[in-house]
């Protein structure tokens, strides 16, 4: 599923799991610290701000794979949820 993120001036300060929460977008989460790794996702455009990346092992970073609760977007952003 591809998720889009646009108007930041509304969400440039909010995480993507409750952006997706308040829009009733599903992505899987558990610990929303960015140490499970469950609510992983693929960045496919923009970037974003991750407060904590111990739920990314180093494949994950180089794949450009980012953590749905701890992710700021700093752009318009998409990406695919696993």
């Amino acid at each position: 599923m591809l998720i889009f993120v646009s108007n930041l001036s509304i969400y440039q300060l909010e995480i993507l799991a409750r952006y997706r929460a308040k829009n009733g977008v599903e992505i899987a989460n558990s610990c929303l610290a960015g140490i499970c790794g469950t609510c992983r996702c693929k960045l496919t455009k923009g970037e974003v701000f991750l407060s904590n990346i111990l739920g990314l092992s180093q494949k994950n970073i180089e794949q450009i794979y980012i953590l749905a609760c701890n992710a700021f977007p700093t752009s318009n952003i998409e990406v695919n949820t696993l």
